[in-house]
């Protein structure tokens, strides 16, 4: 997966959380997309990056949603 790629996923991640997730901020799901694809920066098995942020976004939105404590 290119860059290009990448990005266009990650921008179909931030629309469906914000469908998922109609009560946070979009500006806050999209900051922790961003975060998140950051923090996954020097992965370098790119295809599977996108999956990865969906998953940790959803997990640390959920975890907002229910006043639970960040994962480790």
């Amino acid at each position: 997966m290119n860059r290009k790629e990448e990005d266009r996923a990650v921008e179909q991640i931030i629309v469906r959380l914000e469908k998922k997730f109609p009560n946070e901020p979009p500006t806050s799901i999209e900051k922790t997309v961003h975060e998140q694809q950051l923090a996954l920066a020097r992965n370098p098995l790119r295809d599977y990056i996108p999956v990865l942020i969906e998953h940790a976004v959803k997990d640390r939105l959920r975890r907002a949603a229910l006043h639970l404590p960040a994962a480790a």
